[in-house]
Formats: structure tokens, C-alpha cells, sequence
């Protein structure tokens, strides 16, 4: 009896630890993936309000920008990862599409195993990153920076300058 309360207090143990550690290790495993982190945008690269809001509606699809993003754990994205699935996403946004395209465009010359999963992984993880450590400005700023070096498709280009505007060069 005492050996299986033991086992039983271990394997809950391990449970617990891994809930709690687990994402983060995960987290930390996805960083270790990528050479350096990015550096924000300088101060006066930030954008006007207007492209601001192009910026944010070619990525996102919806109006209007927030003031702010939430900050991201890996626990936290998980859950939203699961809310989204489900379609029971609410609450704050965070700008998934906006900090995956800023995520995606510094691994991909910044990742050192580029195999699907390391690079999915790692995408996730840095978009994690940039939660914590960049502003909503400095996000839209690089974003805009990169929409304006690689301009979408011509026939999608249309279609986002028809519905979200066009970027001042």
C-alpha cells in the first residue's frame, strides 16, 4: 500500500511539473533554435496612424488597431491556440498574424534547423518573444518595413490596397 502511494505521489508530481515546466522548456527549445534575437526598429520608424492601421488591417483583416498587445507565455499561448481552434477565442487580441509575419521574416535567415517542425516551433516561439519585448509600434513598424521590401502578390496586393488602403512609400 505504502509503494503504491508512493508511485501515485510521484506520477502526480511528475504530472504537475511537467504542466507547469513543460511549455516553457518547449518555449526555451523553440529560441534555442534561432541565431540572436531582433533588434526593434528605430524610434523614427514609427508609422503614422493611417498606415498604422493599413498595416495592421493587411495582416490582421480587422479594425481598428489596438492600443496594445497582451503579452504571451507559453502557457498562454497554448490556450489561445485552443480558444482559436475551437472558435472560442475572446478577450485582448494579440496579434497572431501580425508577430507570426515579424516571427517568420527574421527565421528565415536566423533559424539553424529549418525542418517543418523546428521551424513552426521556432516561429511560435519568437512570436512568444516578440509579445514580451517589443511595443505594438515597433511590431507595425518592421512589419511595415518588410510589406514595403516584399509587397504581397499583385492580384492579392489589389485585393488588400482595395479593402485596407495602400502604404505611404
Amino acid at each position: 500500500m505504502k509503494i503504491l502511494r508512493r508511485i501515485l505521489v510521484a506520477a502526480a508530481s511528475t504530472a504537475v511539473g511537467m504542466a507547469i515546466g513543460g511549455p516553457w522548456a518547449l518555449y526555451a527549445a523553440g529560441l534555442a533554435n534561432i541565431v540572436g534575437r531582433p533588434e526593434p526598429p528605430a524610434p523614427s520608424s514609427r508609422l503614422s496612424p493611417t498606415d498604422a492601421a493599413i498595416v495592421w488591417c493587411t495582416l490582421e483583416g480587422s479594425e481598428p488597431v489596438p492600443e496594445s498587445l497582451r503579452r504571451l507565455t507559453p502557457h498562454g499561448a497554448i490556450w489561445d491556440f485552443v480558444l482559436e481552434a475551437n472558435d472560442l477565442a475572446i478577450g485582448s487580441h494579440t496579434g497572431g498574424a501580425l508577430t507570426s509575419f515579424v516571427a517568420r521574416r527574421y527565421n528565415a535567415n536566423h533559424a539553424r534547423e529549418r525542418r517543418s517542425l523546428w521551424w513552426h516551433w521556432s516561429d511560435g516561439s519568437m512570436s512568444i518573444w516578440l509579445t514580451r519585448h517589443w511595443t505594438l509600434d515597433e511590431l507595425l513598424a518592421a512589419a511595415a518595413a518588410e510589406l514595403r521590401a516584399y509587397p504581397p502578390h499583385p492580384r492579392r496586393r489589389e485585393a488588400l490596397r482595395a479593402r485596407c488602403g495602400e502604404l505611404s512609400p
